[in-house]
């Protein structure tokens, strides 16, 4: 989706109960938390940080409230649980109980 609110322009909208993005090979001995710039004018909800598989080992999560704007986009840190191996990392979002309409992304840093 595009808007002048997100960074370059862009972001990802249409967030659903189960939905995950994928990032692949990454060395986990190199990241110690994930910074992610979120918005949630609907239902708001988790993210998990799980490591090779989206019902992987836990590596860290957050709740994100509402904040009652889609584009009035907030910053949340997400701790990493240390491990000292390369692999795949998926962002999974929860809310079960209201299972569309969570919340917006922005962008995603490593640090």
């Amino acid at each position: 989706m595009e808007t002048d609110k997100a960074e370059q322009g862009k972001f990802m909208g249409g967030i659903e109960h189960d939905g995950y993005l994928r990032f692949s090979n990454i060395p986990f001995d190199q990241v110690a938390s994930v910074t992610v710039s979120v918005a949630s004018a609907g239902a708001g909800g988790q993210i998990e940080l799980h490591q090779g598989a989206v019902d992987g080992p836990l590596l860290g999560k957050t709740a994100v409230g509402v904040n009652g704007d889609w584009l009035g986009f907030y910053e949340k840190s997400i701790e990493l649980q240390p491990t000292d191996t390369r692999a795949d990392l998926f962002l999974v979002f929860k809310n079960a109980e209201h299972r569309s309409g969570l919340m917006n992304i922005d962008w995603i840093e490593f640090k």
